[in-house]
């Protein structure tokens, strides 16, 4: 039994409940045996049923067991409950303030912050010498003790949620949100220990502007583009931040690993030097790194850059601090970055932006009425017809006229490699200035394998196969236990399998249903085999009725559920006699 009050595994009497990710239950609870609070993880009846996945679990929170470290909660024992026969991991129950609580109540310093991240950081070094890779750090995983002491939550977890998750949207699901994963976790490519370097620059930056750089949980196209955006830096919008943390900040987040800073180790020689232990660099001149397309990151002064217009349903004010291709159309103030900053300085800087902003608005007056009156000047520029250009002319030709080019390389037999297909929007759509055009580029026509859409929604799963060069064939729903609703069961030519670009691939899709069969004359054991097997994945309650003669072997005398579809996930009660 698994609810508050109940002893688990003969030692834990389970407390509240607490967030963790969606494979596990995990509660607060005190170690009878040791009287110490710990926080007790039990993978859910669903997963327990998965015997592969239990197995990883294990493996996971054996490694995170060696983790012994002062920054790093750590991990006390791990097994298996023999009552319920569900797996656990027993954890410090850290006594703190989450660096997200701390942020939500009152701004940090510089100083404070690197004292945070550097501990953090030296943290992740620690566990990266020693194979383990944490891969869902965010500041709800960061903790700050009474003394100053940052701990680390959830090693092992999120890792066997990367590492098991078959697509960027469950593993989203399964985490609780988008917005701290690397681009090679959305990718689904190779990670490395620069993946929780990527989540440490990301956190550095909300730390200083108390704003997330992603603060919406992105799916689908939306965030495999995320996987590829530059991060807005803060000394954009806040000039006491110094470039060099900027430089901290930008090297860190650079979609490709292989140009990122590589190692925590670094991340923390780096931020070391503004801790409060330190003295602070004021006035040393440094170079920031120099990114291809990128609006943010260049040798300029911080806060030079360039304002471009706000896209539709982005606060025209936050327009002219970040990019606008970065800026989440939800509600936000000015409010959020100077909460806990001098009211005069505020209001100051407030009259200041008010006297510009008129005095700008009276010299554009003056410009448009000394216009003819069939001269409108205009915010939006037409995409420029690029289609057979090599991709360095295009991406030139659309940088000139104020665009944005991204590109995506399609399979296509019929134009040479390297040369423009299409781009999107459409040649000659009107465009903000500073909007993004995608320009598809031919690979060239080619034996393509057919790529993993296994476990993927089947809007993502078309996406990428068309992506691929693939054209979309039968779509055949199925009933299955082990897949969620609308998610690929299987493909055919089957994952991994070559077929000729522009050829067909069918999708069996999950609708969300599963084959309960008539049970009844069988016995309890088998009966419960087959529901809990894969392709039902239930498991029964089992209910004893002492008005009927017992058998032997127990046989099902009724079942709950009527034999025929049923919905994913239901509640099915077999009935067996026990008299005498």
């Amino acid at each position: 039994m698994t609810a508050t009050g109940a002893v688990f595994a003969g030692r834990y009497r389970l407390g509240e409940s607490v967030p963790s990710v969606a494979f596990v239950d995990s509660f607060e609870a005190i170690d009878q045996t040791l009287n110490r609070p710990v926080v007790v993880s039990i993978v859910t009846e669903r997963f327990s049923s998965n015997p592969a996945f239990v197995t990883e679990f294990v493996a996971q929170a054996r490694a995170a067991m060696s983790l012994v470290h002062a920054s790093i909660a750590q991990t006390f024992d791990v097994g298996t409950d023999a009552a319920s026969g569900r797996a656990y991991a027993v954890s410090e129950n850290v006594v703190g303030e989450t660096l997200h609580n701390r942020l939500k109540s009152r701004a940090l310093s510089l100083s404070e912050v690197a004292d945070v991240l550097t501990q953090a950081s030296s943290a992740l070094s620690f566990a990266h010498t020693r194979g383990t890779r944490h891969l869902g750090l965010s500041p709800k995983a960061l903790s700050i003790t009474s003394t100053g002491r940052v701990k680390i939550s959830g090693f092992g977890l999120y890792s066997l949620a990367s590492n098991t998750a078959p697509s960027a949207d469950l593993l989203a699901a399964t985490v609780g949100g988008s917005g701290y994963l690397a681009p090679e976790q959305i990718l689904r490519s190779p990670i490395s220990d620069a993946s929780d370097v990527y989540a440490l620059g990301l956190i550095l930056s909300e730390a200083l502007c108390r704003r997330p750089t992603w603060d919406r949980t992105l799916t689908g196209d939306a965030l495999v583009l995320r996987a590829s955006a530059t991060p807005v830096l803060p000394g954009t919008v806040l000039p006491e931040i110094p470039p060099t943390v900027d430089a901290i900040i930008g090297s860190a987040t650079l979609a490709d690993p292989r140009q990122r800073t590589s190692s925590a180790a670094d991340f923390a020689s780096a931020l070391a030097r503004f801790s409060s232990a330190q003295t602070p660099l004021v006035g040393i001149p440094v170079t920031l790194p120099v990114v291809a397309n990128s609006s943010v990151m260049t040798t300029a002064p911080a806060g030079s850059v360039s304002a471009a217009p706000a896209a539709p349903g982005v606060d025209p004010a936050l327009a002219s601090l970040f990019p606008s291709d970065t800026l989440s159309t939800n509600p936000f103030t000015a409010a959020e970055f100077n909460a806990g900053r001098s009211r005069r300085r505020f209001v100051g800087s407030l009259l200041v932006a008010v006297a510009s902003v008129l005095v700008i608005a009276v010299g554009i007056l003056w410009v448009v009425s000394a216009l003819p009156a069939n001269v409108i000047p205009s915010t939006s520029r037409p995409v420029p017809g690029v289609v057979g250009y090599t991709y360095d002319e295009a991406a030139k030709a659309i940088t000139d006229v104020g665009l944005r080019p991204l590109r995506i390389e399609t399979v296509d037999a019929n134009v040479a490699p390297g040369t423009v297909v299409f781009v999107s929007p459409a040649v000659g759509t009107k465009i903000e200035i500073g909007s993004t055009v995608t320009v598809n580029v031919s690979s060239g026509g080619k034996s393509v394998a057919v790529p993993n859409v296994t476990g993927m929604t089947s809007a993502a799963a078309q996406a990428l196969l068309v992506k691929n060069g693939f054209v979309i064939g039968a779509l055949t729903p199925a009933n299955s236990g082990s897949a969620l609703k609308d998610t690929v069961i299987s493909s055919k030519p089957a994952v991994g399998e070559s077929a000729a670009s522009g050829s067909s691939v069918d999708l069996v899709i999950a609708n969300g249903k599963v084959t309960i069969p008539n049970l009844v004359g069988k016995s309890v054991t088998d009966a419960t085999a087959i529901l809990t097997g894969p392709t039902i994945g239930l498991m029964p309650k089992l209910v004893a009725v002492t008005t009927c003669t017992a058998t032997n072997p127990s046989k099902v005398k009724s079942q709950s559920v009527n034999p025929g579809d049923a919905p994913v996930g239901i509640s099915i009660t077999l009935t067996y006699c026990s008299g005498r």
